[in-house]
């Protein structure tokens, strides 16, 4: 079983919009739809479990309905941060999914993820036991001091740009991701993929393309509704 885990249970402060970003609504249809409607259309994702802040999940709800949005088999409330969302959607496939079996992560301000690149991350964690979606990293990167000053700095041809779709086997993440909530693992950035690697288990990348953004700041959103207008007028245009 593949299983879409589709991460949606934070408030987006940084956007600065009055409602959680996910909500906000480009082009008469909410930003949350835009990730889940590739996921929905995946002939290789079963199912899709959403992770919702709990002040809008009725609101989530009916958004889905509307759009029919089928797949989506189980609602699980959000966690007190991005990582303990992460937790409680995994904790609810704790009696229905096989340790072999596929979790697919993103977080729902991804809405131009494709279905290749989920198709990439499977078949690498298939492969490999992990598909972590991610790119060459194309700026410069420094590690910063206490005091602001540079530390020491790194060489572009040696890190990657993570995005998304995150791509494991169920138990051993799970298993991590356990470990993390108890307080047993090393100091780790607090996402999956950093408790994951944390716990002893390697991360493969598969390929994210450029294109895939992550809805953070304002203009992120206006920068969506221009994407989106121009792959209309080029799909109109093949027509």
């Amino acid at each position: 079983m593949n299983t879409a885990i589709v991460l949606a249970g934070g408030i987006g402060v940084r956007v600065g919009a009055g409602i959680p970003k996910q909500f906000i609504e480009v082009l008469g249809k909410p930003i949350m739809i835009y990730t889940l409607e590739v996921f929905e259309e995946e002939p290789l994702i079963d199912e899709i479990v959403f992770v919702c802040v709990e002040t809008h999940m009725e609101l989530a709800r009916s958004y889905i309905k509307k759009y029919g949005l089928s797949k989506v088999a189980t609602y699980v409330k959000g966690g007190v941060d991005f990582t303990h969302s992460c937790i409680n959607g995994m904790s609810a496939l704790r009696n229905r999914c096989a340790p072999d079996d596929i979790v697919v992560i993103t977080s729902a301000d991804r809405p131009f993820i494709t279905r290749e690149e989920i198709d990439d991350s499977i078949a690498v964690c298939r492969e490999h036991g992990s598909g972590i979606a991610a790119r060459d990293c194309a700026i410069c990167m420094f590690m910063v001091g206490g005091d602001r000053t540079h530390s020491s700095n790194y060489q572009r041809d040696n890190l990657v740009q993570i995005a998304t779709p995150w791509t494991f086997r169920y138990g051993p993440l799970m298993e991590a991701l356990d470990r993390y909530d108890a307080g047993k693992l090393p100091s780790c950035e607090p996402y999956p993929p950093a408790i994951f690697t944390a716990a002893g288990n390697k991360a493969y990348f598969s390929h994210a393309k450029p294109g895939n953004i992550k809805i953070t700041e304002k203009t992120d959103v206006a920068l969506m509704e221009q994407l989106i207008k121009e792959r209309q007028r080029n799909e109109s245009g093949k027509l």
